[in-house]
Parts: C-alpha cells; structure tokens; sequence
C-alpha cells in the first residue's frame, strides 16, 4: 500500500479515525505546510492529519511536533494535528503521549477489513494482488469471486477478513517484523527479553515465532504434546508473513529447524527447539540458555 491509497481510503471512511469527521480537503497547504488530511471534527473543530504508510518512527514525532508550532496560533487555537500510521510501536505511543501529540494506528489488515465489510470494489482495487491475499491479477471481477460480492444483495456471502496480525504489512523492514511479533506473541518476560535482546537474525526469531505459534494451536486444542516436523515450521512461517518470508535477507538456510535445535551451533547460545531422538520431529522448549 503506497501513501496515496491510505489517504484515499481514510478520506472515504474517516470513521477509522474517529466518529464525526467530515473531509475538508486533502494535500492542504497551511502556513507553509502541506498536510494530507483535513477534517472537521464532531465539535467543528479542525483537525489536521499527518499520514505515514509502515510504522511511525522517531523522525515522525519532530516532525509534526514542528508542524504544531507553525500551526497552533491564537488566531487559530481550535486545529488539532494527529500522526497516523500503519503501527505505532509501545515506545513511542509513550513518548507520543508525554508531548500531548495525537496519534492513530490504522494497520493495512484494518483497512482491508473495513473494506470488505463494506463491500468497497473500488477501494479494494487499490491494493495490490498480495496485500488481498490470493495472487492473481486483481480486477473488480477477481475481488468479487474471491470476496463473495455480487450485485445482488440475496447473493451475498459473508466476507471473511484477512488472517494476518494486525499491524503487519509489506512495507515493514525485517528488523521491525522481528519487533511486532515479539510485542504481540510472546508473553513470557524472560522469553520476550531473550528474543529482543538477543534473537535478532531471521533463523533464531522466525522459528521461534513459528514453532511458539504450533505449540501453542496444539496446546489450546488440549494436545499435551506437540511434535512437528521443518516442514511445519516453514507452512507457518508463509501464513505469518507472506510479503517476507523467502525473501532478500531471509532466503538463508535460516528456514531450516536444524539451525535452532539443541547441539547446533548456529543458535548463538539460545535453542528453541528439541529434537525427538531418532526422528525427524521437533518439540518447542522455548529459550534455553546452553
């Protein structure tokens, strides 16, 4: 998803923003600045959006932190100014808030989501094939059988939404993947600081992700032992991450469970996984100090 699409869509809805907006404008100059969006809120105030596709970062902040400064007058003391974006990392929400700047997290998977729901072909049509999840070449016609749209409303089917964590999308470096997932699957402090700290190349984290995921689906079915095969742990990783997986940087060997079994040397001291003697299955032991 390019920037143009995300403004386009939230010009549309901007109920993803927030309840009462009316659109005012879109690429608006003021005061020297060109900000994506402008709205008039529920209290006819005005608000004023900063758009940015992927995650916010820390240049983002001073950024609109400057924008304020040109744009909260007394000769205009009602404008509001948010940064949205696609995910907005726990740090910053923190450092986002100390300085009293607005923030929204609107990810790629809400987008589509909204727009299935709303059965929006058009809108839709902005996407690329594989942000919709299926890969032939996409036109109103391809979005309608893959959707269950019709023109007909008694031949509509319910639209399932997308499968992917919230927050993930292709515009994502490797580096902030690793971050999300962290932040959003694991649960255990000591495991998650292991993995924040020291599980930075794609072989260690991705399996453990992949192989935490397994483990976890199997427990919550009342399975008391998960065994699985590599094989297993590369389906996984496809389903998690579409736009990344086998991709520059990570078509290494990386993939292979073998390189984050215990006795292997490339797990960097932290093994995630156990082999069955005698077998080409693994069981999932989480980080193990060796």
């Amino acid at each position: 998803m390019d920037e143009q699409t995300f403004e386009t869509v939230l010009a549309k809805y901007p109920e993803l923003i927030e309840d009462g907006l009316k659109i005012k404008g879109r690429q608006v100059s003021m005061y020297g600045r060109r900000m994506d969006l402008l709205f008039e809120d529920a209290y006819q105030r005005k608000l004023l959006i900063e758009l940015k596709v992927g995650p916010i970062k820390d240049q983002h902040i001073g950024q609109v932190m400057s924008y304020e400064d040109m744009l909260l007058s007394p000769d205009d003391p009602s404008i509001r100014v948010m940064l949205i974006g696609n995910r907005v990392p726990p740090n910053l929400r923190r450092s986002l808030d100390h300085h009293g700047i607005a923030w929204k997290e609107v990810s790629v998977s809400t987008l589509l989501a909204h727009l299935k729901n709303k059965r929006d072909l058009e809108m839709l049509g902005l996407f690329q094939p594989e942000e919709l999840e299926f890969p032939e070449q996409v036109g109103q016609k391809d979005i309608a059988q893959k959707y269950g749209v019709s023109n007909s409303a008694k031949d509509r089917k319910p639209i399932s939404s997308t499968v992917l964590l919230d927050g993930y999308s292709a515009t994502l470096t490797n580096e902030e993947v690793r971050q999300l997932f962290g932040e959003k699957y694991i649960n255990n402090a000591a495991q998650k600081k292991i993995y924040m700290n020291n599980a930075t190349t794609f072989k260690l984290w991705a399996n453990y992700i992949a192989a935490l995921l397994i483990d976890k689906e199997a427990k919550d079915r009342g399975e008391k032992e998960c065994l699985f095969e590599s094989s297993d742990i590369k389906t996984k990783l496809k389903s998690l991450m579409p736009y990344h997986y086998d991709k520059k940087g990570t078509k290494i060997s990386g993939l292979l469970t073998a390189d984050v079994k215990v006795g292997s040397k490339y797990h960097l001291g932290f093994p995630c996984l156990e082999q069955v003697p005698g077998s080409r299955l693994y069981r999932f032991i989480g980080f193990k100090i060796v």
